[in-house]
């Protein structure tokens, strides 16, 4: 049978995707990720997955558009938040749940939380790493922001059609970006941010390793990976990238076939927060909890 994704990264990514997606969906597996099932199995150790899959039900919830949906898996999302606020022992994720209780447009602002920090040993220190380098990728899809920056990459079409046209010129961008083949990345972060955006204008699938490795390898400017999160989106819009992206993050129905690389289905991961259908958010479920089975979809029906 199946697992959950075995990188806390890619489970994160996963969690983040969708809350970006904002499909109702997704509130059940997000639910096990923070606080388990009926049975209380499921619960996702790390405390990085479990402060995304708090977030990502907040997203959720305050969408409009899912306001009257299966309203018995929203509210076991509310009840889901209580349960982690009142007893997650990291304050992280007890404040992740009282923000995404706010936006379900429940109040839980007295502090009746356990909230005791450094229970977790060496992976909330590993977890704080990634938290830095997430944070600004949980709230990069403003949309003024993403026309922006397209406009950008619109009048940047010469460059991409000859870059597209040379594969060596994806291998140079990479090496630009994050070095490889014994070559250093680049010095300026101008030139590695350039070499970023470039990439997401060809949107070329071999990139994904690098561009998630910028984003959360925690060495790079906000700038570096901002434009590399960008790069990722554009990747993640190209409707003929989509089977091949849920193959590299989760396989087939029994996991084979995925990308044996972390840092390429973390990639996937976050390009995939760029689109809407069901069969994406599938995927992203099986990275962060693995396989639903039949009474699973029943209790969150």
């Amino acid at each position: 049978r199946q697992r959950r994704d075995e990188s806390r990264k890619v489970r994160a990514l996963a969690a983040q995707a969708l809350g970006r997606i904002g499909k109702v969906r997704a509130l059940g597996p997000l639910n096990r990720a923070l606080v388990g099932d009926v049975k209380g199995t499921g619960r996702d150790e790390s405390e990085r997955v479990r402060v995304h899959a708090a977030e990502a039900l907040g997203e959720i919830g305050k969408n409009p558009q899912n306001h009257g949906k299966r309203p018995k898996v929203q509210q076991q999302s509310i009840d889901a938040l209580i349960q982690a606020l009142k007893g997650d022992r990291s304050s992280k994720v007890c404040q992740a749940a009282r923000d995404a209780l706010k936006k379900f447009g429940v109040d839980q602002a007295e502090d009746n939380t356990l909230g005791l920090d450094s229970l977790e040993g060496e992976e909330q220190t590993q977890d704080e790493v990634l938290d830095e380098q997430l944070s600004m990728t949980h709230n990069t899809g403003d949309l003024k922001e993403d026309r922006r920056l397209m406009e950008i990459t619109a009048q940047k079409a010469d460059a991409r059609d000859v870059l597209r046209d040379n594969v060596k010129d994806v291998d140079e961008l990479i090496k630009t970006l994050v070095g490889g083949s014994g070559a250093p990345r680049a010095d300026l972060p101008e030139d590695r941010a350039g070499a970023a955006r470039a990439l997401g204008n060809i949107s070329d699938l071999q990139a994904l390793s690098a561009l998630s490795r910028a984003i959360v390898g925690g060495v790079e400017e906000e700038s570096v990976r901002r434009q590399a999160a960008q790069a990722l989106r554009s990747i993640g819009n190209v409707p003929a990238h989509t089977a091949a992206l849920r193959q590299i993050l989760a396989g087939g129905k029994d996991g084979k076939g995925r990308a044996e690389d972390p840092d390429r289905r973390a990639g996937a991961a976050m390009a995939l927060g760029s689109q809407k259908s069901d069969t994406v958010v599938d995927a992203l479920v099986r990275a962060m909890v693995g396989p639903e089975d039949d009474r699973q979809r029943r209790d969150e029906s």
